[in-house]
């Protein structure tokens, strides 16, 4: 809640909507703020991606606190969905172009909507926010001037004249294909597929279409990759870099297979649904042992039972046990029993860690870089690469024979287990040797001490503390 009631400070009452800016929505130079006269900063408007987010946060608060009793909390968060849909079908819904688009918040006294079809516009399916008549908009997802292409979908529809405006420089999500988009829409999509059977705009042979699309964007020098944004049109990634890309998580393509693809659709009780959206013409598939709820779950379907030699068919099996079974693909819903609470016995929580940097715990040096920061090493981030600047301590420079590095807990501390996490760089004086540490061998009250080389080395190190608990 408290989450939520941050974003008070945006929120226009008379719209009944959130404003935001598209750089804020990690989408920077988007057809939305090219339509400004900032292109990075630019683009302040009501937008279906944080009016989305608000209104699936308002419902799952809605839903937690009728789970605990709380009747007056879960009235006023539906009460807050409920509005913000009905004001982002009232605003940013255009009727006559079959689009949720986003409005520009200043000197527009008319409302008008942004001239661009981008692909955040499928954000309110994500949520469940979008009307079923809406669903006419998923024309655009295969319109070869809408969002479709060989390694889509684009982020901007291609008729639009912003169509790939300065896509040669990073970050535009005018046109390219971005992995984190992507993600949303097809999640938007199975929801729409599973949720509104009824449309006939777009259907599940479309959704493994696009999904074997993504898959085919998904890869680099054959093998599987995802960067941060991908050419529409030719098979490389436009946006990528070495020791950052590779962890550039921002694909859920095992949940768009597991729960898209397969169908198998999390629910809040006992029960599971299985809606698989597979071509007709598959003739088998499984999905072996996905945790869920406590239970183990295995989905299979072999059309004639010659593939895995279970049986012709449907089969859903739970803790090992056949739960049930059809000779058709179709729509399932099971009982899986009821949640069984699991325990992952003792493991170590990282208790130095303090990314906010306030309260404890709190760095101690006897020497620190002035162009480092002690409180960089508690910030639980731990880099196998290359390190970048904000996210080390380093004595680089020191004037003593012998420094350390502690971390002051403000209270006692049972610890169990101390990682020192160092790398060496090179430094500006030839080679450089980490250096080790142990427990106890620093200082009163501080532990893992760090010891220069003869030549004063930049001994970049990160140092976490840990604990078992229960």
């Amino acid at each position: 809640m408290k989450q939520y009631r941050g974003w008070d400070g945006q929120y226009d009452k008379t719209l009944g909507l959130y404003w935001s800016v598209p750089v804020w929505d990690a989408m920077e130079y988007s057809a939305s703020s090219y339509e400004s006269s900032d292109p990075y900063h630019g683009g302040a408007g009501y937008r279906p991606t944080l009016n989305s987010y608000q209104y699936g946060d308002a419902r799952a608060i809605s839903a937690i606190a009728g789970l605990l009793g709380d009747r007056a909390t879960a009235r006023e968060y539906a009460q807050r969905a409920s509005s913000i849909q009905a004001s982002m079908q009232k605003w940013l819904w255009d009727p006559s172009r079959h689009f949720y688009y986003a409005m520009p918040r200043d000197d527009n006294p008319d409302h008008h909507l942004s001239s661009t079809r981008e692909e955040i516009g499928y954000v309110p399916w994500m949520f469940g926010a979008a009307e079923p008549q809406d669903a006419t908009a998923w024309a655009q997802l295969l319109d070869p001037q809408g969002f479709a292409s060989a390694f889509g979908p684009t982020t901007a529809e291609r008729r639009s004249p912003l169509f790939m405006k300065d896509a040669g420089s990073c970050c535009r999500w005018d046109g390219p294909s971005w992995p984190f988009s992507t993600s949303q829409t097809l999640t938007g999509l199975a929801n729409l597929l599973d949720d509104y059977p009824a449309q006939r705009t777009i259907t599940k042979d479309d959704y493994a279409a696009s999904l074997l699309t993504y898959a085919k964007t998904q890869t680099k020098n054959g093998k599987p990759y995802v960067a941060e944004a991908h050419d529409p049109d030719a098979d490389r990634w436009i946006y990528d870099g070495t020791n950052h890309s590779e962890d550039y998580n921002h694909s859920t393509f095992d949940d768009l297979v597991l729960s898209g693809l397969l169908g198998l659709r999390p629910q809040a009780g006992d029960t599971l649904k299985i809606q698989p959206l597979v071509p007709a013409s598959w003739d088998h598939f499984a999905a072996e042992n996905v945790p869920y709820h406590g239970h183990n779950v295995t989905l299979l379907w072999d059309r004639d039972g010659s593939h895995y030699h279970q049986g012709a068919g449907l089969r859903v099996y739970v803790d090992g046990r056949l739960a049930e079974s059809s000779r058709t693909l179709r729509d399932l819903t099971l009982r899986v029993g009821r949640t069984v609470a699991t325990s992952s016995g003792t493991h170590l929580v990282n208790d130095a860690a303090n990314p906010l940097r306030t309260g404890y715990p709190q760095p101690i040096a006897s020497y620190t870089w002035r162009y480092d920061d002690a409180w960089n090493a508690l910030d639980g981030k731990i880099f196998y690469a290359n390190l970048p600047e904000d996210t080390r301590w380093t004595n680089y420079s020191s004037p003593n024979a012998q420094d350390w590095y502690g971390v002051d807990f403000g209270a006692p501390t049972v610890v169990s287990d101390v990682r020192w996490y160092g790398y060496d760089d090179g430094g500006e004086s030839g080679p450089r040797r980490t250096t080790g540490c142990s427990t106890g061998t620093g200082p009163p009250g501080r532990m893992c001490p760090g010891r220069r080389g003869r030549r004063r080395p930049r001994s970049a190190t990160t140092s976490t503390g840990s604990r078992s608990r229960p």
